[in-house]
């Protein structure tokens, strides 16, 4: 494959080291000139550029932007990362993939900055990581397992309980929300899950899982599990109110946790806390000094989660390290070095790594196949794909594409991200995912790019 990199920052850098073992051919464009060239000298790269990655001159005639199969803008400017990819688009490049900071991602409702800057694939770094962190702090409640643009679209697993109106039957006669859909079920005692069918019963014990908007899932999970998860309501400590610590607080808003924030900067904090709903709370102290911590009665009150996620490696293990010696259950933190990892897992503290989190959200991207891996899932693969003009998929419905052992996750379009019903009706140029087993996906991928 032909790949473009704009930026070998943190993420740049790693990203394109990580590809060289592949057949690739590698073009880094860096506009620090001594960064580039220390990069020339040292990566086994085939091409490093320095200079304006948005520089239309410098993509066409000295990239050869036109060749490009996969155009990656890593930079940490935003409107640097979008103009490139617009400009990519336009001279030819075949697919763009676009970070872009949290506020962004978050604020550009009702805006389309994807289609209004020709940008296949938008990411944050701090929405990877909020992700990551809630995954792991999730229970016992259903675990969520995976969030599809954005978090527009969550996947989560529960158990069915027996005191569940929902055992003993079918998918067919179970009145769940509009646009929440069971992908896959395990069944108690059973080794393997088997994507659902519509005549598929429910039964107690069974280990479903669940995909649509966050804020109608829980209706759902509640009818599955048995009546209300409220009670499940831990308390949580983030250290850092920046932009990882905040994308994190503003997913748990919607949760029925007992978070607080602890930003060291006054006038940050008050800026966050005016951001935030009200139920979480926002603590102008330092989590690095054990006082501090002991001020705020950590140790006192129990903590279930304390999350460290700052951009400093050292104070984030630091203020584990307190939180620890005042009993917090559970200790995460960010770490952005990759050899702090294993000394952070010795002492009990569960590392994610933002570099790490990225890394493999691209590399879904470096693929010869007509489709993307996103993960594996219970029962079956979740995979990503295009709907290409003139294909047994373009113009169907979405009931003409049932396959057996395969299920629609969701629908994307200019419309915006949804759960597919079987009247949607599917065109060219739409994304779709499925979850599908892998002698299913041969056929939904042929039926949708031929």
């Amino acid at each position: 494959m032909r790949i473009i990199i704009i930026g070998a920052g943190e993420i740049g850098r790693h990203f394109a080291q990580s590809l060289t073992t592949g057949s690739h051919d590698i073009t880094v464009i860096e506009s620090n000139e001594k960064l580039a060239k220390e990069i020339e000298e040292n990566d086994e790269l085939n091409t490093v550029i320095s200079g304006n990655g948005t520089h239309p001159n410098l993509l066409i005639d000295e990239a050869d932007v036109s060749q490009c199969d996969l155009f990656f803008a890593l930079t940490s400017d935003d409107n640097a990362n979008l103009t490139a990819c617009r400009v990519a688009k336009e001279a030819g490049a075949k697919k763009t993939v676009c970070r872009v900071s949290e506020e962004l991602r978050r604020n550009e409702f009702p805006l389309r900055l994807d289609n209004i800057f020709s940008v296949d694939h938008m990411f944050s770094s701090e929405q990877l990581c909020a992700a990551e962190l809630s995954k792991k702090i999730h229970n016992p409640v259903p675990t969520e397992v995976e969030e599809i643009e954005h978090g527009k679209i969550e996947v989560q697993q529960v158990t069915v309980s027996d005191e569940s109106t929902v055992c003993g039957k079918s998918l067919r006669e179970i009145s769940l929300p509009k646009r929440i859909r069971v992908l896959s079920i395990l069944r108690k005692r059973a080794s393997d899950a088997f994507i659902a069918g519509a005549d598929d019963c429910l039964q107690e014990g069974d280990r479903v899982m669940l995909c649509g908007s966050p804020q109608k899932l829980d209706e759902a999970v509640a009818l599955l599990h048995g009546g209300s998860i409220k009670d499940w309501n831990p308390r949580v400590v983030i250290v850092g109110g920046g932009s990882y610590g905040f994308a994190l607080a503003k997913k748990m808003e919607t949760w029925n946790y007992k978070v607080r924030v602890f930003e060291k900067d006054q006038e940050h904090a008050e800026k966050i806390a005016s951001e935030l709903d009200d139920s979480i709370d926002v603590i102008n102290s330092d989590a690095t000094l054990l006082k501090d911590l002991q001020e705020e009665q950590i140790g006192e009150v129990e903590v279930d989660f304390f999350i460290a996620t700052t951009r400093n490696d050292v104070d984030n293990l630091v203020s584990c390290l307190h939180a620890s010696s005042l009993k917090a259950k559970k200790l995460l933190t960010l770490t952005h070095r990759s050899d702090y990892e294993e000394a952070l897992k010795e002492l009990d503290i569960a590392p994610v790594s933002p570099r790490k989190l990225v890394q493999q959200e691209l590399m879904r991207f470096i693929t010869s196949d007509k489709f993307h891996h996103i993960r594996n899932l219970q029962g079956g693969e979740l995979i990503e794909v295009t709907v290409r003009e003139n294909s047994k998929a373009d113009g169907a419905t979405v009931s003409d594409l049932r396959i057996y052992n395969c299920s629609l996750v969701a629908h994307i379009n200019e419309k915006g991200t949804r759960v597919p019903s079987s009247e949607d009706v599917i065109s060219a140029g739409d994304n779709l995912y499925a979850l599908t087993s892998k002698k299913a996906r041969k056929e939904f991928v042929r039926m949708v790019t031929r």
